[in-house]
């Protein structure tokens, strides 16, 4: 893992060097281990290394083939290299080290953009190829790594970071208000709009060439071309080698590995599979509350009990908020709102302490449909097609004067959320799932942000916040509405949100997160053959299955529960003035922007108990913090709209 920055033309379009290695500098929490540069023939390379394979110098970036014509500049791994390596090695091609780095180096060599066919794994990379006057930018196929880019002129910059491309100027601090509006409704903005007018996020699975000018891009992995599995015996027995194989391929590391053990049984599986391969105790790392019907460290503990990991645990407060949140900030650039960030950055700041790599449960509800949502859209079909609209929309308004209730999955807040939910389509219930503010909410507390644009509505375009994400699950083929449902979460909740998240707590501490339920061959079987069959499959089943051989019945059954933390009580409580002081900084910062009367009547509402507004108020305590981090922000006074030419 690593952080990457460059520009070209650079130098010759008259960008100061010292400006730009200071926008490299940025990137050090996520490479604090090695700094490399290049500074050629109009180009700025740099890179910040977190060791990981081949320690030693050997693994330097950026770097370069024998000549000099051919320059990488990577931040990831790539998976099962060694095998890529040895074919390499077979057509001629001879290794300065052992580093998968170099593996992507030679495949390019070899293959050019083909390469991206060949390797699997989580990256974003950046190859100069001064045979062909050519910038290639890739990232990986589910989004695991993040990798912006912005042009101005002749010049086209990348970064891990979004603040980079603002230190050197190539992007200015303006606020695309559709961007705003998308980071309103869902805490966070779908790629590959970011929230600055002139930068993008390069889509997962995409690549993007810049030459002489011209900017040309494609996709080059989506679940669209999955196709089912043929001739497989044992449906079950091929997910448990897919996975058991994902798992000893993450396993590979010349630094110290752990695992990070939650109270459910996708990490559960993940720690018992990686301590299968080990004859020495795997380390593992549990974060709890002290608020007992949020705390599952008692549930971590006896899966490493059952497991006889080397197991370590820490406990986050509401103490811990406003000293870690600037460092959240900081490294979710893009403006990224998570309540489960806290926790997981604490966590992470700890494991550090002990290892590098981290092994994670991250994707197994993707990936065979384990979220409460599936079975709520399984519900939400017959209620949207029997119940007149009228009578949901009258339903949803009048849910609003139930009263507040504390504590996870409280009964009341998710029949809120479902009432409200499906006032609309299916696919649009879908989205409404993730929804923070309503469109007219949003209209309401921000109507800088919506002035001129077109109305909230049935009228929506593709550039309103919920069709975004909803134009995700329109149909293809024959797939069920599981499967729809599924494509539409990996392709923008997930990517956006939660590996985005893992990313950016992870790696403000250096820490590098490996997830094996997203390798992309699980992901494809799963997706196009399991799911397929969700009475057998689905609900995660395969992977409770696989459990039960390693951890008992009982584990493996456990209940699905989503992590949840106790920002309700703490905002409520002993966070209160923390949250008053935010919206302060909001009415500073974004003069004009929001209407903090509204904003505070809101607080107040929360604070009484009168309604719980956590997730709203986190959106707005992230965003006032985010602030903080660039000078002379103010709001665009139009949409970015360039990104559609330039990835189309």
């Amino acid at each position: 893992m690593c952080g990457i920055f460059g520009m070209v033309p650079g130098h010759r379009s008259g960008f100061e060097e010292t400006r730009v290695r200071a926008a490299l500098a940025l990137l050090s929490s996520r490479g604090p281990d090695d700094e490399g540069w290049l500074a050629d023939d109009g180009a700025y390379f740099g890179h910040r290394r977190l060791s990981v394979i081949d320690v030693s110098c050997g693994g330097h970036q950026p770097m370069s083939n024998e000549d000099g014509s051919v320059w990488l500049t990577y931040n990831g791994e790539i998976y099962r290299f060694e095998k890529l390596r040895s074919e390499l090695e077979s057509l001629g091609h001879r290794f300065r080290s052992t580093s998968d780095s170099e593996v992507l180096l030679r495949g390019y060599e070899q293959w050019g953009k083909g390469v991206l066919a060949r390797i699997d794994g989580m990256f974003a990379l950046a190859i100069r190829d001064a045979r062909s006057n050519t910038l290639l930018l890739a990232r990986d196929r589910l989004g695991k790594k993040p990798l912006f880019w912005a042009r101005s002129g002749n010049v086209l910059a990348f970064s891990s970071l979004l603040r980079p491309l603002v230190e050197v100027g190539i992007t200015r601090p303006e606020i695309d208000p559709i961007a705003l509006r998308q980071y309103l409704h869902l805490n966070y903005v779908i790629g590959p709009r970011t929230i600055f007018a002139g930068a993008q996020l390069l889509p997962a699975g995409t690549w993007l060439e810049y030459c002489d000018g011209e900017i040309r891009s494609q996709q080059y992995w989506d679940l669209k071309t999955a196709s089912p599995a043929r001739d497989i015996a044992d449906p079950q027995q091929h997910f448990e080698t897919l996975l058991t194989d994902a798992v000893r391929a993450r396993l590979v590391s010349d630094v110290p590995l752990g695992i990070f053990l939650s109270g459910g049984v996708d990490s559960a599986l993940i720690a018992a599979l990686a301590q299968h391969e080990s004859e020495a105790r795997r380390r593992t790392f549990s974060v709890g509350f002290r608020e007992a019907s949020y705390d599952e460290r008692a549930k971590a503990r006896k899966v490493a009990a059952r497991l006889g990991t080397d197991h370590h645990e820490i406990e986050c407060s509401a103490d811990d908020v406003p000293g870690l949140l600037p460092r959240i900030v900081a490294s979710a650039d893009h403006l990224l709102a998570d309540q489960s960030m806290i926790p997981l950055t604490k966590l992470a700041g700890y494991a550090k302490q002990s290892v590098t790599v981290v092994l994670t449960g991250d994707g197994g509800d993707e990936l065979l449909a384990g979220y409460p949502t599936y079975r709520a859209l399984e519900l939400a079909a017959p209620y949207v097609s029997y119940v007149p609209g009228a009578v949901r929309s009258m339903l949803a308004s009048a849910s609003t004067l139930l009263p507040a209730q504390a504590g996870k999955m409280a009964s009341v807040t998710l029949l809120q959320r479902f009432l409200h939910a499906t006032t609309s389509d299916l696919a649009r219930a879908h989205a409404g799932w993730r929804t923070i503010w309503t469109e007219d909410e949003i209209a309401s507390i921000a109507p800088a942000a919506c002035a001129g644009s077109q109305s909230f509505g049935s009228k929506a375009t593709p550039s309103e916040p919920w069709s975004d994400y909803a134009m995700q699950l329109a149909p293809h083929g024959d797939w069920n509405v599981l499967q729809r449902a599924v494509y539409a979460d990996i392709r923008v909740w997930l990517v956006d949100s939660i590996l985005g998240k893992v990313d950016r707590a992870t790696m403000s501490y250096g820490l590098e997160a490996r997830s094996p339920f997203l390798d992309s061959k699980l992901v494809e079987y799963s997706f196009a053959t399991l799911l397929r069959d969700p009475a057998r499959f689905a609900g995660k089943q395969p992977i409770r299955r696989m459990a039960s051989r390693f951890l008992g019945d009982e584990l493996a059954q456990t209940a699905k529960a989503p992590f949840q933390t106790p920002f309700a009580d703490w905002f409520a409580g002993p966070l209160r003035g923390f949250v008053k002081e935010s919206l302060r900084t909001l009415e500073s910062n974004l003069p004009g922007v929001f209407d903090i009367a509204r904003l505070e009547a809101l607080e107040s509402e929360h604070a009484d108990r009168r309604r719980n507004h956590d997730y709203k108020l986190w959106g707005l305590v992230t965003l006032a913090e985010w602030t903080k981090q660039f000078a002379g922000l103010r709001l665009a006074a139009t949409p970015y709209s360039e990104r559609a030419s330039a990835l189309s």
